[in-house]
């Protein structure tokens, strides 16, 4: 069997499975059992067996069912009341079928009761309620699109029910009503699978035949993952009119839109264009030069500049594209300048096509990877991430089943052995950097670290940093867990980032950066054991023989024990790197076009979200006095500045040209810096909000003096 149909079976079984209905002859078999107990059934159906069950209520012949708890790993009566004391427990039996199973395994005459006290129906609805009335289905096993799927489910099982079920065979079988049961559930899973077949070309269609008629069009199924449900929905009603079509200009602005634009992912393409001559360069040839256009995402509309690029530049983003490019660029780059010279046609359009994006994960300066990193480091030192995992053994094929010590221990060892060369001898002191106190941090904790206000206007920053906290109530005993807590960490801590570099003035950035850091630490790790101290000692331990290990072997084994502790590979949000790289492929699958792809997704580390303009400083006062200002980036600080009149500066060292400056209020204000440099070279400094340009004036070696003048307002409430 196709191991994907394999699963689409099970996956029709385990919906049939879930399925909790009303089914009145379960009810009377179950009163039938009471008077051989000696006890009356009850006129009240409230009172009976079956409908308690329905509503998660014990009947006084149950038999209580104990559980461990996964709170206190104590032993529980698995009912509603317990469940909702013990909400780790109840949240892993209602996420991880495996547990029901079990549980219906030790207990199979009180399997009603058990999917009952999990998912309880009320009496008020099930005593009225009409023979195959479904209460509940698993939403796991259903997708979104199948809207109409359970309502003709339900209403095959009472087709089946009013065909097969005759209330006198009762009467005469004890077993008629459970062998009915049995029949029906096996009907429910061929009819599933028959109501999924009959949607195939519909807006209702299950993913597993999209999945399969797309991996029969250049196998596309393999991009799956990486498309959106638009996407593939759009693939799986047009791919054989694509096909059909290949080649025209209509096929490829469709493609265009709902491949690329449908997912934010922005095309260009290129035109090779003669400038005009400068004359007075000299040179009488034009120069030739590449201009990129938008085809879908036109960002840069209202701007006057043309993005222009030089063919050096170009060719050398073709040289991926095949294996000599690199051998023949500079030869083929300057036939091309060459060429392009001396061509007739000073506008040719070719048949380069760029796709170009930034991919916010690679740029944000929290990296979801070293948080998860850090935070797996930590956790297991300190007893807070308590798991096992099995990995298998490289050499002997044999399982190996470790704690997360030991899991931190190995990763360690085989990442730099693997992937940098080097080979660890002592078991090292591992440093966990940035991560979370997963604890709850106090006023004076936090005021500790930032300067006093006589005022206190750092309350707000104090109660939003204490409103963002994550704590760790109990240790995590899953890798489900544990990245859904890596999760959660990493999306407050850059919120948090966000919000300390989001401040204004410097004062109020320096305290919510000193806020930010005393919510994080550094911690060294240490993985002390008496068994082992040296790697040797280690690997004896748990019988690995390094010596028949090679450096692709140590890499897929450093992967292997990071994914099975952190299940970080599983994480259901991709990168913009990897959905551009998915949907450029699908586009030269279905293209015929003679045309060259280039991909560029900006991934450099950013500086986090600063303000774009910074205020140094603002009081309400007048102050006189020196300065000393050092301009060299876009966040100077300026020591000491006059808000009134004129202030003497003693100091000013010019490094850069570019500064960015705010006021407060919305006005108008100019601001001119007189000073003199070493070479008795003068510059004025003219502020047009934001920006502050610095223009060479005279050499006259007048004193420094910075005046301010302001339009409409008093100066004091600007810098």
């Amino acid at each position: 069997m196709n191991a994907y149909y394999k699963i689409y079976v099970e996956s029709n079984i385990n919906l049939v499975s879930s399925l909790i209905f009303k089914f009145k002859a379960v009810a009377d078999s179950m009163n039938r059992e009471l008077p051989l107990r000696g006890i009356k059934v009850p006129d009240d159906p409230r009172k009976w067996r079956y409908y308690m069950h329905l509503a998660g209520d014990y009947h006084s012949i149950d038999v209580p069912m104990e559980i461990v708890s996964l709170d206190t790993r104590e032993k529980i009566i698995f009912s509603k009341e317990s469940l909702k004391l013990h909400k780790k427990t109840q949240n892993v039996y209602y996420n991880t079928p495996r547990y029901i199973d079990d549980l219906i395994a030790r207990y199979p005459h009180q399997s009603v009761l058990i999917k009952g006290i999990m998912h309880p129906v009320p009496m008020d609805v099930s005593i009225p309620a009409a023979d195959g009335t479904i209460f509940y289905y698993g939403e796991r096993y259903v997708e979104s699109q199948e809207y109409s799927l359970i309502t003709k489910l339900e209403a095959s099982m009472r087709r089946y029910i009013r065909r097969f079920m005759m209330e006198s065979y009762q009467e005469t079988d004890d077993l008629y009503t459970a062998a009915v049961v049995g029949m029906l559930t096996l009907y429910l899973i061929k009819e599933c699978i028959d109501i999924r077949n009959e949607a195939r070309r519909t807006a209702e269609v299950h993913s597993y035949h999209i999945g399969r008629y797309l991996a029969s069009h250049n196998s596309l199924d393999e991009f799956i993952p990486y498309m959106s449900k638009d996407q593939m929905f759009w693939l799986y009603m047009n791919i054989a009119n694509i096909e059909r079509h290949t080649g025209m200009q209509k096929t490829f602005d469709k493609l265009v839109e709902n491949l690329m634009t449908a997912r934010r992912l922005p095309m260009y393409d290129y035109t090779l264009r003669q400038k005009s001559i400068d004359l007075e360069s000299e040179l009488l040839a034009p120069e030739p030069v590449f201009v990129r256009t938008a085809i879908n995402l036109n960002t840069d509309q209202l701007s006057r500049t043309v993005d222009e690029w030089d063919i050096p530049t170009v060719m050398r983003k073709e040289v991926p594209d095949a294996i000599d490019n690199g051998e023949y660029l500079e030869h083929y780059t300057k036939e091309a300048i060459s060429l392009a010279q001396d061509a007739s046609i000073s506008n040719l359009p070719t048949k380069i096509v760029e796709a170009s994006a930034v991919d916010p994960e690679d740029t944000d300066p929290i990296k979801a990877t070293e948080a998860t990193v850090a935070h797996w480091f930590y956790m297991s030192a300190t007893d807070k991430y308590i798991n096992s995992i099995d990995i298998i053994n490289p050499v002997s094929g044999d399982t190996i089943k470790l704690d997360m010590k030991q899991a931190v221990i190995l990763f360690v060892y085989a990442f730099y052995l693997g992937y940098h060369g080097h080979e660890m001898k002592k078991i090292p002191v591992i440093p966990a950097m940035g991560v979370a106190k997963l604890r709850w941090i106090s006023d004076e904790e936090y005021r500790y670290s930032i300067p006093e206000h006589k005022f206190d206007i750092w309350a707000d920053d104090i109660d939003f940093f204490q409103k963002t906290f994550y704590e760790l109530e109990q240790p995590i005993l899953s890798a489900d867990a544990f990245l859904d807590a890596c999760d959660k960490i990493t999306t407050r801590k850059r919120l948090r980032y966000m919000y300390a570099n989001a401040a204004h003035r410097h004062s109020r950035r320096g305290v919510r950066k000193m806020l930010f850091n005393t919510s994080y630490a550094n911690i060294y790790c240490h993985f002390d054991n008496p068994l082992y101290s040296t790697y040797e000692e280690f690997f004896q331990y748990l019988g690995i023989d390094t010596d028949m290990m090679y450096e692709d072997t140590w890499q897929d084994l450093a992967m292997s024990v990071f994914d099975g502790c952190t299940l970080f590979s599983t994480k259901s949000k991709m990168s913009v790197r990897q959905i551009q790289a998915a949907m450029v492929t699908i586009f030269k699958r279905l293209s015929s076009y003679s045309v060259q792809f280039l991909e560029e997704v900006i991934s450099s580390d950013c500086s986090g979200s600063h303000a774009m303009c910074v205020i140094p400083d603002d009081t309400d006062e007048t102050t006189w006095g020196d300065a000393t200002a050092l301009i060299s980036d876009m966040n100077t600080v300026i020591e000491t500045t006059s808000h009134l009149g004129t202030a003497e500066v003693s100091n000013i060292t010019l490094d850069g040209t570019d500064i960015h400056d705010v006021v407060k209020y919305e006005a108008q204000c100019q601001l001119a810096l007189e000073f003199e440099l070493v070479d008795r070279t003068e510059y004025k400094l003219s502020v047009i909000l934001p920006m502050i340009t610095a223009t060479a004036v005279d050499r006259s070696p007048t004193p420094i003096a910075m005046s301010l003048r302001s339009v409409g307002r008093d100066a004091r409430n600007y810098v």
